[in-house]
């Protein structure tokens, strides 16, 4: 209803996840002022609610599997194979941009939402007569997602250059290909030469103890009998 007590109506689109059903179900609506017409802030306030607690998850996930990303390329195991490695860290930028964006959307609602009540306050402010506790009730459940939307934009500045880090060593990691099998080829002839430096030092002190053996033998006398 607007300022002129005319009734307004809107279209709602969402999928299942922001059906009426779900965000409404049990909600109780809280201005009962018996003057004040009543508006509708209850079902942005709880998309945005809803928004938020998904984006708070989807920030917790990412920023898990970024941790686990980061301690396996730490202990040197490297996904090269079909471009693996690049291509996780170039999902979890993506990741990163969108959750971005939702963070984004959601401090503009809270924002524009505050707005909304301050107004609406304003626009009836000769009939509340002092019982003002539903604005400040919206207000300050608003302001608490905010709080949530701030914190998870913290969170959500630091991840590009823990994504940009794992780039770096990956990239490092494949600069050093070449000197690493390099080393490895050399170690391999190495072994190799020495095992027949072994062998052959074998042959020979196996043939000087024979030859001392003999020396050392008395010489041994044939009898003929005829």
């Amino acid at each position: 209803m607007n300022r002129e007590r005319h009734h307004c109506g809107g279209v709602y689109f969402a999928d299942e996840r922001y059906s009426l059903r779900k965000l409404l179900a049990s909600q109780q609506y809280q201005n009962k002022h018996p003057k004040v017409p009543r508006d509708f802030a209850i079902l942005p306030v709880n998309i945005l609610v809803h928004h938020v607690e998904e984006t708070l998850e989807q920030v917790q996930k990412l920023s898990r599997e970024i941790h686990s990303t980061e301690k396996r390329i730490a202990e040197g195991d490297i996904k090269l194979e079909d471009n693996g490695d690049y291509k996780l860290l170039n999902r979890l930028t993506n990741e990163h941009i969108r959750l971005q964006r939702r963070s984004n959307f959601e401090i503009e609602l809270a924002a524009n939402l505050l707005k909304y009540m301050d107004e609406y306050h304003r626009m009836w402010m000769t009939l509340w007569e002092g019982g003002t506790s539903y604005v400040d009730d919206m207000r300050e459940k608003i302001d608490q997602q905010m709080r949530y939307s701030e914190q998870v934009r913290t969170d959500l500045e630091v991840i590009p250059r823990r994504i940009k880090n794992q780039s770096k060593a990956v990239r490092v990691h494949i600069s050093l290909l070449p000197f690493i099998h390099h080393r490895r080829i050399r170690g391999e002839l190495t072994g190799q030469h020495r095992s027949s430096t072994t062998s052959c030092y074998g042959t020979t002190n196996s043939t000087s103890s024979l030859q001392k053996a003999t020396k050392r033998s008395p010489r041994s006398h044939v009898v003929t009998t005829y």
